[in-house]
């Protein structure tokens, strides 16, 4: 059991035994180690009672003991101040007095117990001081730092807060906690009076406000520090004060400092701080050849100095590889590697190294820099370069979907990369459209032109936006949604005149409008055609497949009641394709009937004679026949006979030739050929197919014959030929003629003709000669009356 008493508060431990009687025992000290003990021995048990009331006075009350002397052993080091034994009845009072600096630990629980005595806790103060000066002295600078705030500096000495703050200060130095050696430095100006220690505190200060990035007050601290100071430690605070500047962008003052100081000490120890700061301002001057030279003399008097800033390593590397050293630059590099691995420097230095080797044609060494460089910085601008010179790379080795997995990344990792991002975002558009993500590829450009407006690529993404769009139409029109490939690609060609793609674009509309007309002629889909014609006319190909498409057009259009529209493109095609043409029969049929239906004989002669010098009259029967009855109007029989020769001999249609004859007789009427007019009217007449086809010709041929007939006094066949006209045309055009002459040839049936005529046609002509007839009849009558009557004789 273990007890440990503290302040005033008692802890009691006891063990009740009886013992019939007192018996003696034994207190000694010993001293082992660090620890002091009191040991106490006795034969039996015992009871008793240890307490701690104040001050570290102990109080051993043992209750069935009588201790009759102390045994001091072993003692070296005496803790105890003194130990006081009083007797009490049946009991025995043993009073310890410890020193200030010990307290008690109780180790058993029963005698024989030990009481420890080891050493008392120091106060907070000195516990603290002595736990930093340790922690110094053992190196443990962050431990140091990370507990030097819980010293109370005030209630230090000044010679004390002095050595402290230079514990703080080297240590602050040793783990680069900048901010802490600006702290330390100015607690330590403000305590040391030793001018030389104070420039020295002071240069540190300088050091530490340029490692901690706070420039502007590093430029006015080290203005402060030349202008107080005139020795050469004013040329280390005018590197600092350039190198400030550099970072600031004062690239041009940090030079002209810089020249200025070293022609003010050109002996002075700190000259390579100065020749570094100067290489690194000629080197953001893209002055490589200074840059390289100054960082060589660097290098060579001071390596220590050179090695020891990585930035430096790297100016000092690269402009070697500027100027074409590569193999000195890859030694330099490779250093700076080596010697500063966690650097920002560092990562520069692996992605230079790869591109030394991708120079050379050594990728895979280049590869394994580059991804070194990604692996172990990858959130550096080093790194971003890296996976972009690395898809670049794979981008030529055309292993696009690779490049676009390693410019994506690019674009989420850097952000904040504006140039990174530039690069990223374009390429990552150009490996879309190479990979044939055209839609996507759109998308990914549109963005990099909304976010990036003002860069060089902008027009370049603003050309394979176009081609993008172009091979999305063009792979609809390779898949065979031609509809929808129509839609895009004259929409391309609208949206982009000079588009090197244009051309092609309303070559490919073409070609899928001309199949979209094909597929719908065949299934008779003449709306659809129309459709398109209406929305894309200004993209058909016309001349395609010798104008059969733009004929399937024009049909389509006189279906639909375009008639004029229709005649357009007919008379577009035989103009532009003439006798290439493959329907060009049909074609001038069409013209020829369009041209006679609107009565413009000319063309339509011209047409028609064209059309019937190259075709049968089987094939276009109708122009034959209208060209044939033209020739009859026009007079011009000769054609008109030729014609109807040719017509004879390719067998046109019957109901054609029989046609033939009708016309040929009336021509010998016109020609006052008689005979011949009456041969080709019987023959009209004799044909069934005449009455059939021809009923108003052939009653007028009919009754042609029948006159004929009468006036060659061939009455009886002439009888028959009205009577067969009045009983085949009961109601015809010329039924009046037949039933007057009926009448006027058969005395016997005069009267039932005639008034059969008189009755159906009363206002005909042929009832008029009817009413005059009888007249004339009456009067005759009443003449010859009256020149048998002596009274009329007389009278007359």
């Amino acid at each position: 059991m273990r007890l440990l008493w503290k302040g005033i508060v008692p802890l009691v431990l006891g063990l009740l035994i009886t013992v019939p009687e007192a018996f003696s025992a034994e207190l000694y000290l010993v001293k082992e180690g660090k620890t002091s003990k009191i040991v106490f021995t006795s034969a039996t048990r015992v009871r008793y009672e240890i307490k701690e009331p104040s001050n570290g006075v102990v109080h051993i009350i043992l209750r069935n003991v009588r201790l009759k002397r102390l045994t001091r052993r072993k003692l070296s080091d005496p803790v105890i101040k003194s130990i006081e034994i009083k007797p009490l009845r049946d009991a025995s009072l043993v009073v310890v007095t410890l020193l200030p600096t010990y307290y008690l630990q109780v180790k058993e629980s029963y005698p024989p117990f030990k009481l420890v005595f080891t050493p008392a806790p120091l106060s907070q103060q000195q516990m603290i001081k002595t736990m930093l000066k340790r922690l110094y002295s053992q190196g443990k600078c962050s431990t140091f730092l990370a507990n030097f705030g819980r010293l109370s500096v005030a209630r230090l000495t000044r010679k004390e807060a002095v050595a402290f703050y230079k514990m703080r200060l080297n240590c602050a130095e040793d783990e680069r906690y900048w901010n802490d050696v600006v702290y330390s430095a100015e607690m330590l100006m403000r305590l040391v009076t030793d001018d030389k220690e104070r420039e020295s505190i002071w240069l540190k200060k300088i050091k530490a406000l340029f490692a901690s990035k706070m420039y502007e007050e590093t430029l006015a601290e080290g203005k402060l520090f030349i202008d107080k100071y005139k020795d050469y430690n004013a040329d280390l605070a005018g590197a600092y004060m350039a190198e400030a500047m550099i970072k600031l962008g004062r690239i041009d003052d940090a030079i002209i400092l810089l020249k200025n100081l070293i022609k003010l000490h050109p002996d002075s120890p700190y000259l390579s701080n100065m020749y570094k700061a100067l290489a690194k301002a000629y080197y953001l001057k893209s002055n490589f050849l200074a840059s390289y030279m100054l960082m060589d003399k660097v290098y060579l008097n001071n390596r220590k100095l050179a090695e020891s800033d990585s930035e430096a390593m790297f100016v000092y590397g690269n402009s070697a590889y500027r100027l074409g050293f590569k193999g000195k630059a890859k030694k330099i590099l490779e250093r700076t590697f080596n010697l500063h691995p966690s650097s920002k420097e560092a990562a520069k230095a692996l992605a230079v190294l790869g591109q030394i080797f991708a120079d050379r044609g050594n990728w895979k060494v280049a590869e394994w820099f580059f991804r070194q460089c990604i692996r172990m910085f990858p959130n550096s601008k080093a790194a971003a370069i890296s996976k972009i010179k690395l898809a670049e790379h794979y981008e030529s080795l055309g292993r696009y979907r690779e490049a676009l997995n390693l410019y994506t990344e690019a674009e989420i990792l850097y952000p904040n990369m504006p140039k990174i991002i530039e690069v990223a975002l374009y390429k990552k558009g150009l490996m879309l459209l190479r990979l044939g993500k055209y839609e996507e590829a759109i998308q990914t450009f549109k963005d990099f032109i909304l976010r990036v407006p003002q860069s060089r690529f902008v027009q370049d993404a603003e050309k394979y936006i176009e081609e993008a769009e172009f091979l999305i139409a063009k792979r609809a029109y390779k898949q065979k949604r031609l509809e929808e490939a129509v839609k895009l690609l004259t929409q391309f060609a609208v949206r982009y005149p000079q588009n090197p793609h244009t051309k092609e674009a309303i070559e490919l509309a073409g070609k899928a409008l001309v199949e979209i007309v094909e597929d719908k002629y065949t299934r008779k889909d003449c709306a659809g055609i129309l459709l398109f014609w209406d929305t894309y006319r200004n993209f058909f190909p016309m001349k395609v497949k010798s104008g059969l498409v733009t004929f399937h057009i024009a049909k389509c259009m006189l279906n639909n009641f375009r008639q004029g529209e229709a005649i357009q493109l007919f008379e577009w095609i035989e103009k532009n394709l003439g006798l290439k043409f493959p329907k060009r029969k049909e074609l001038l049929s069409y013209l020829a009937s369009y041209y006679f239906d609107r009565q413009d004989f000319k063309k339509a002669k011209e047409i028609a004679e064209e059309l019937v010098s190259i075709s049968t009259a089987k094939e276009f029967p109708e122009i034959h026949m209208r060209l044939l009855k033209l020739y009859f109007t026009q007079g011009e029989y000769k054609k008109m006979l030729d014609l109807s020769v040719k017509m004879e001999k390719e067998k046109a249609p019957r109901k054609m030739l029989v046609y033939i004859f009708f016309l040929r007789a009336l021509k010998d009427f016109e020609e006052g050929n008689r005979k011949g007019a009456y041969i080709q009217l019987r023959l009209f007449a004799k044909k069934k197919l005449a009455l059939l086809e021809y009923p108003d010709r052939y009653q007028y041929a009919i009754v042609m014959l029948a006159r004929m007939d009468y006036n060659d006094n061939n009455v009886d066949l002439a009888y028959k030929r009205y009577l067969w006209y009045f009983n085949a045309f009961p109601r015809g055009r010329y039924t009046d003629e037949a039933l007057f002459m009926l009448g006027y040839i058969s005395e016997k049936m005069r009267e039932t003709f005639w008034n059969l005529c008189l009755k159906r046609y009363p206002n005909s002509h042929w009832s008029k000669e009817i009413r005059a007839l009888r007249l004339a009849e009456e009067i005759y009558h009443e003449a010859r009356g009256a020149a048998g009557n002596p009274s009329f004789e007389g009278s007359s």
